[in-house]
C-alpha cells in the first residue's frame, strides 16, 4: 500500500533521507529500518516507515522546542491504528479541532482526503501509524463489528473525520509494540510480520472496547474546541483571559478550566497564555514596520519590563536582537 500521507515542511526545513544512523532525538528506533529526518525551526522529526501485509506504517518522533504546527495531505479516504506512545497531538482542519491523541493510548480513526494541521506542545511526542488498506479493513470488519463505521465511512468517500475511543496502552499492547520494533532485514518477511502484529493490535483493541476499558473523562472535541478557539482569540487582545470569562464561554465549571488545559495542553492555563503571547511577540517582531516597543501592548501585556524579562527568558535574547538576527 502506498504511503497516504504526505507531511509538510516550511522552505527552511533542512531534511535528510535514507540514513542509517539512528539520529540523537530517537528514543524508540526500529531496528532495520532506514530514517528520514526534518530539522526546521522549532522542531526535529524523524520518519521510519515501511509497507507490510495489509497496509503501510509510520513510526514518528518529534522533539519540539516550541508550540509546534505541522500540516499534511491524506491523500486518499483511509482508517488508520493510532499508538501515541508519549506526548499530545491535536489535529485541526481550518482552525477547528477535529481529534486529539494522548501519551500512552491507541485508537482507530478515519480520516478523509484532506489537509490538516498537526499541532504539539514544547516537547517529545512518538507515534506509531498504521495505515490500512480496504482488503484488511474488510477482512477486519467482518470480526469487529465497531468497525463498521470506519469502513461505511471509506465505502462513501466521507469527508468527516470519525475516531473511536481510545484505549490505555496494557502491557500486552507494550509487548506487542516492542515486538514491532524489531523489524526483520528481509521485506517479505517484514511485511508479513507486521501484518500478523497489526492484526493482534486490531484484536487487542476489539477486547478493550468489549470491556469497556477506554479512556474516561475525556473532553468532547465540541468543549476543547470552544476553549482552544476562545483562549487562541482572546490571549493576546484581552488582558484578562480568565477563568471564570472561560468557563462561562464553554458553559462548565470554572474549576474544570486548568485540568482542561493540563489534558489538552499539558500546562496550566497562565502558562498555556504566555507561551501564546510569546509566540506570537515573535512573529510580530519580524514585521519590521511594527515598533519594537508596541509589540508587548499588542500580545496583551502593559507593562513592558515584564513583557522584556518574559521575552529573555523564552528567546535568550531581547526583543530587538531578535529582531536583528532574524532580519
Amino acid at each position: 500500500m502506498p504511503n497516504p500521507i504526505t507531511i509538510h515542511h516550511g522552505s527552511s526545513a533542512k531534511k535528510k533521507s535514507g540514513l542509517r544512523d539512528c539520529p540523537e532525538n530517537c528514543s524508540f528506533p526500529i531496528r532495520g529500518l532506514l530514517w528520514d529526518v526534518v530539522e526546521d525551526s522549532g522542531y526535529y522529526l524523524s520518519i521510519q516507515q515501511t509497507d507490510f501485509f495489509g497496509g503501510h506504517m509510520q513510526h514518528i518522533e518529534l522533539e519540539a522546542d516550541i508550540e509546534t504546527d505541522i500540516s499534511f495531505t491524506c491523500c486518499e479516504p483511509t482508517v488508520f491504528m493510532v499508538v501515541m506512545i508519549e506526548g499530545f497531538f491535536r489535529f485541526y482542519e481550518n482552525d477547528k479541532l477535529l481529534s486529539y491523541a494522548m501519551g500512552g493510548t491507541f485508537y482507530m480513526a478515519y480520516n478523509p482526503a484532506s489537509m490538516i494541521q498537526m499541532k504539539a506542545s514544547a516537547g517529545k511526542h512518538t507515534v506509531m501509524v498504521f495505515a490500512l488498506d480496504s482488503d484488511s479493513l474488510s477482512l477486519a470488519h467482518r470480526v469487529y463489528p465497531e468497525m463498521a463505521v470506519l469502513v461505511e465511512k471509506v465505502r462513501c468517500r466521507s469527508t468527516e473525520v470519525q475516531s473511536l475511543p481510545m484505549c490505555r496502552m496494557s502491557k500486552q499492547t507494550m509487548e506487542l509494540w516492542d515486538e514491532i520494533r524489531i523489524a526483520s532485514p528481509n521485506l517479505h518477511v517484514r511485511s508479513a510480520e507486521l501484518g500478523v502484529s497489526v492484526s493482534k493490535l486490531t484484536q487487542f483493541y476489539h477486547r478493550q472496547l468489549e470491556r469497556g476499558d477506554v479512556v474516561k473523562g475525556k473532553i468532547s472535541v465540541e468543549i476543547a474546541n470552544a476553549l482552544t478557539m476562545y483562549i487562541d482569540a482572546k490571549c493576546t487582545s484581552d488582558r484578562d483571559v480568565s477563568r471564570a470569562r472561560i468557563a462561562e464561554h464553554i458553559g462548565v465549571p470554572e474549576s474544570k478550566i486548568d485540568g482542561f488545559c493540563i489534558f489538552l495542553f499539558g500546562k496550566t492555563l497562565n502558562r498555556h497564555i504566555i507561551d501564546l503571547r510569546m509566540i506570537r511577540a515573535s512573529q510580530l517582531l519580524l514585521d519590521e514596520s511594527i515598533p519594537v516597543g508596541a509589540v508587548a501592548n499588542r500580545v496583551g501585556l502593559s507593562s513592558w519590563s515584564y513583557f522584556y524579562r518574559l521575552f529573555f527568558k523564552y528567546f535568550g535574547c531581547t526583543p530587538l536582537q531578535f529582531r536583528k538576527n532574524n532580519s
